[in-house]
């Protein structure tokens, strides 16, 4: 097959629960700093997990809310810690269920993949290297942001760096962080992967999401199967010369 490629672009991909299923990862990670924190502490097991959920609480809305080191430096705790709890259960790390067919279906168009995410830097990293996906063209991680998703501060960066690599779609599974990105990328597609979101926190886990009333501008799949069709609508313009 040969392929000709009239145009280029980047599409820029949330990392935790559109590529990544980190569900079960972040439990882990989270029972493993609470086991640290209980020992520490000579604390009971749920005094901890109490003290851990409280900690979480008290900085939500903050972007070091996603930085571990972080809560285990203000709670006391080594933050090496968190490396360590990462390195012990990079197992449970899985992409999601056609993540890897359709960063390599949007190669074949010729179109780049970056990662927007409100996880650390090293952390991004970190998971990207387990699950060994294409190097993305472009990452912007909270802690370089100074700010989260649901930030307009975070957009504006991307709006910013976007003049680089022409960024043409967007797919996060949060409605939300996309009603703040659009005010920064009007002209970018918008794309909600309506799946359960991951979880960050112990021990509720979250509930998957319903699609927002008023949210015609958006695009909406389920699953990398009907976001791989979504992707070859769009882009199948671009291709020339295909047999």
């Amino acid at each position: 097959m040969q392929v000709t490629i009239d145009t280029q672009g980047v599409v820029l991909l949330d990392l935790d629960g559109v590529l990544i299923d980190n569900r079960a990862f972040e439990q882990a990670v989270s029972s493993h700093i609470v086991e640290n924190l209980a020992r520490s502490s000579s604390a009971p097991l749920h005094h901890a997990q109490a003290i851990w959920a409280n900690e979480l609480a008290t900085t939500r809305g903050d972007h070091g809310w996603y930085d571990y080191a972080f809560h285990c430096m203000r709670l006391g705790i080594d933050p090496s810690v968190v490396p360590e709890a990462h390195r012990r259960n990079r197992r449970l790390l899985r992409p999601v269920r056609g993540a890897r067919e359709t960063v390599e279906l949007l190669h074949t168009f010729g179109i780049e993949f970056g990662i927007v995410s409100d996880a650390t830097m090293g952390v991004i990293e970190f998971k990207l290297d387990v699950l060994r996906l294409r190097s993305p063209a472009t990452v912007v991680s909270s802690d370089f942001a100074r700010a989260t998703k649901a930030e307009p501060a975070y957009w504006e960066l991307v709006a910013k760096q976007a003049v680089a690599y022409s960024p043409v779609a967007l797919v996060d599974n949060r409605a939300s962080n996309l009603d703040v990105a659009k005010v920064a990328l009007p002209t970018v597609d918008a794309v909600y992967f309506a799946r359960q979101e991951h979880v960050t926190t112990l021990p509720r886990s979250v509930a998957p999401r319903q699609v927002p009333s008023g949210h015609n501008s958006f695009v909406v799949v389920r699953n990398h199967s009907e976001l791989s069709d979504w992707f070859r609508s769009r882009f199948s313009k671009l291709v020339r010369g295909v047999s």
